[in-house]
């Protein structure tokens, strides 16, 4: 409206603008639901977070300030 298009034109733009960020937007989120939903099934997160920590094994830690010495 403030640029002088009038309500029906303005609530046209606005509408269209905002649903091509969400089909933009909603391609990217939609993809890495479905990346960290394969990642999750097949068991990758759980071994690469085991990996970095070296849960239950102290001397396959790759990063030595993570090893508990006590």
């Amino acid at each position: 409206m403030a640029t002088g298009l009038g309500v029906e034109q303005t609530t046209a733009a606005v509408a269209e603008g905002f649903g091509n960020l969400m089909a933009e937007v909603g391609l990217i989120i939609g993809f890495g639901v479905l990346l960290g939903s394969l990642l999750s099934a097949t068991g990758t997160l759980q071994r690469r977070g085991e990996d970095g920590t070296g849960a239950g094994h102290p001397r396959r830690t790759r990063c030595p300030k993570w090893t508990s010495r006590a």
